[in-house]
């Protein structure tokens, strides 16, 4: 694998895409004076074709004269659109032309990698939460022995139980017995 295929690091990006937006933000405002000095020079058309006085027209043509005007907006936002696409196309252009396409074998070991590493990553967690299950089902099982074992004790004194728990008793022996051999 060359070096020449490798994407740039990402503090190169970084710096690219600075100078990417420093180099818009002067067009941008190139733009803006053009567009502001067209704006002026239409103004003073306007202004001396307002100094005659306008005959009176009906609503139609008025709103004729709007949809008009509208439309004209609107074609002439479409083309400043259009210009500044066609800059950022340019400006793509001149960064990632230069460059060769990625060798083809690339992105399929960069997707490799990242399946692998995420792969290990899961079963090595799903091995943790294992360990954590089996402590917490011990903890559990001895919680389990140690209640038999106090219930057991408790069935013992004589004043604390009833006709209904005699037979229980044998039953927490039994289980008493069980966890005192283990």
């Amino acid at each position: 694998m060359s070096s020449a295929a490798l994407p740039p690091l990402p503090s190169a990006r970084a710096k690219d895409i600075k100078s990417r937006i420093q180099q818009s933000v002067t067009s941008h405002t190139d733009l803006a004076s053009h567009q502001d000095a067209q704006k002026s020079s239409s103004d003073i058309s306007k202004a001396s074709v307002n100094d005659t006085p306008e005959p009176t027209h009906d609503s139609t043509h008025s709103n004729n004269q709007l949809s008009q005007n509208n439309e004209d907006v609107t074609r002439q936002q479409m083309r400043v659109r259009t210009k500044q696409l066609q800059c950022i196309h340019r400006k793509e252009q001149q960064v990632f032309g230069t460059l060769p396409p990625l060798d083809s074998n690339l992105p399929c070991e960069a997707i490799h990698e990242y399946i692998a590493t995420t792969s290990a990553f899961l079963n090595s967690y799903v091995a943790d939460v294992n360990a954590a299950l089996e402590g917490t089902n011990h903890k559990l099982s001895v919680l389990e022995k140690q209640m038999a074992m106090l219930e057991v004790r408790l069935a013992s004194i004589p004043g604390l139980t009833n006709e209904e728990n005699s037979g229980k008793l044998g039953e927490l022996k039994e289980i008493d017995e069980e966890s005192t051999s283990q």
